[in-house]
């Protein structure tokens, strides 16, 4: 079984199928993407209109309610404050108009004069926002959003006043908006599951919740996010947790309540999960199919590798580590197609078959060329041994010196001139032959010394001074040249003993000095002679 290695072929072939998947991927994720924010705009404008939907109507409601006022002000049982009368009417009015939880009349000292609703005990609208501008204005007056002290609902309260002929107000007559007619609105829009209808006060007290009203009407939530946000904004969208924590996009506006300013604010709420679970749902199909696909396509380059491309491969592995262990009679053994493989088979066939003629061409220059280095280190032996056998007879001591200016040879009239044996003077710096007047000299020009006899001609002497053992002068002549090596080039200094030269040299000087103080005084005899015979002369 073949072994998995991450870098190996089939792996990154397959890294190449995947690859191939991303633009595919990309593709998907971009339309998922497009699709949600469709979804979320769609979304938008559903909840967007049914809140204005809602608030037009409500503005009908009020309208409606302002004309339902003004004619129950001049029927005559609430004019005469018929009491009794005027409250059969008005429950008769309920059951005709069920968006309203009560209508009822109150005189101007707050005491109830009619009611459609049974009412038990003292009730007054004293202390309510419409009961005094209605008074004050005269006119039709809107009242805050609040729970009824009758109802026990949640209502907004309309106020109209009954004036007497001298423009006096005899009454008022009120009726409170059941505002659970909301409930109804939204079961009737047919909402995603999930969604609510909020309505909440100035203060943040909710006044309508559906579902779960019994849950949170009369709660005071004016910290949560999503009333925050509402309150600040009065009008717009937002996505935002609800009351209840669930994630939503909401539509919000604010409804109408006294002196035209805000009373309450509507929410409508669509989870987001249901706005986005469609999106979701295809992004989810979309890649389970890609993916499906990508294992199809996989599974196959998978297989398709190993027998399309694997084999073979592995046979030019087998064949190249056959030949890189020295079997020079590996070959590919693959068909010569002309595939990439079969012509790389085919190159590598002609390699194999090159590299084993040249081996054994090879081998036989090898074999030629160490019977050539055999023969040559004979003669160069021999020539060591003759150059030795020379150096050893010469009558001349005889010193070599490498670049560096170490002593490596020696011969034996050396040892005699100098007064040293062989092993104390090799590898010793040149500078021990040289005396202590001239070494700092000959230091700081030993490399002009050692390299100069390569541009002199041979056999040239420099009359010198050479220090031997015993620390006494000797004057010489040398005579510098260079041999090359292999090591590099030496330099053979040929140092000839001419003491006797110099002594020869010093008597010749001392007898040409001796002649010439004999030929000062016969010069000086001649002159007295010539002096002598010049007096004689004259006195003759």
């Amino acid at each position: 079984m073949r072994r998995f290695d991450l870098w190996s072929l089939r792996v990154r072939v397959a890294l190449l199928v995947l690859l191939t998947v991303v633009p595919a991927l990309a593709l998907l994720v971009y339309s998922a993407a497009a699709q949600r924010r469709q979804a979320a705009a769609a979304a938008r404008e559903t909840t967007l209109y049914l809140v204005r939907s809602i608030t037009r109507e409500y503005e009908g409601i009020i309208e409606s309610t302002h004309q339902l006022l003004s004619t129950l002000a001049l029927v005559p049982p609430v004019r005469a404050q018929d009491g009794a009368t005027a409250s059969a009417l008005f429950a008769d009015l309920l059951e005709t108009y069920p968006l309203y939880a009560n209508i009822a009349a109150a005189l101007p000292n707050g005491d109830l004069l009619a009611s459609g609703l049974p009412v038990t005990g003292r009730v007054t609208p004293l202390g309510r926002l419409y009961f005094h501008r209605a008074l004050e204005t005269r006119q039709f007056a809107i009242g805050e959003f609040q729970i009824g002290r009758v109802t026990r609902k949640a209502t907004i309260n309309f106020g109209y006043p009954v004036l007497d002929e001298a423009g006096r107000v005899q009454a008022v007559v009120f009726a409170a908006l059941d505002l659970t007619w909301l409930n109804q609105r939204a079961r009737e829009a047919q909402l995603p599951e999930g969604s609510v209808v909020v309505l909440f006060d100035r203060k943040g007290v909710v006044l309508v919740h559906h579902p779960d009203s019994a849950r949170w009407v009369g709660k005071l939530e004016a910290e949560a996010p999503l009333v925050k946000t509402i309150l600040a904004r009065s009008s717009g969208w937002t996505e935002s947790p609800g009351l209840d924590g669930v994630p939503r996009t909401y539509a919000f506006t604010p409804l109408r309540g006294p002196a035209e300013s805000p009373g309450a604010y509507l929410a409508i709420g669509i989870p987001e999960g249901r706005i986005y679970g469609e999106a979701n749902r295809a992004l989810a199909r979309n890649l389970l199919l890609l993916g499906l696909a990508t294992a199809l396509v996989l599974a196959v380059a998978w297989v398709g590798s190993e027998r399309l491309v694997l084999n073979r491969v592995d046979s030019l592995v087998q064949a190249t580590n056959r030949l890189s262990s020295g079997d020079l009679s590996a070959r590919a053994g693959l068909p010569h197609g002309r595939d990439e493989l079969g012509r790389l088979a085919a190159a590598f066939d002609e390699m194999a078959g090159s590299l084993e003629r040249l081996t054994r061409q090879n081998l036989e220059l090898t074999a030629d060329l160490e019977r050539r280095v055999e023969e040559r280190t004979a003669q160069l032996e021999a020539a060591r041994a003759l150059f030795v056998g020379l150096l050893e007879s010469a009558p001349d001591a005889i010193v070599t010196v490498d670049q560096e200016g170490r002593i490596t040879l020696v011969n034996a009239q050396a040892e005699k001139v100098l007064g040293y044996r062989r092993e104390e003077l090799t590898g010793q710096m040149v500078e021990i032959l040289v005396p202590e007047r001239y070494r700092e000299i000959h230091v700081r020009h030993r490399a002009g010394y050692l390299t100069a006899p390569r541009t002199r001609p041979m056999g040239v002497g420099l009359a010198l001074y050479a220090r031997r053992k015993d620390g006494s002068e000797l004057p010489v002549e040398i005579s510098l040249s260079p041999l090359q090596t292999a090591q590099g080039v030496l330099v053979t200094a040929i140092i000839r003993d001419i003491t006797a030269r110099k002594r020869a040299e010093e008597a010749i000087k001392s007898l040409n000095e001796d002649l010439k103080r004999r030929t000062i005084d016969l010069e000086t005899i001649n002159k007295e002679l010539e002096a002598f015979s010049y007096s004689v002369s004259h006195d003759l």
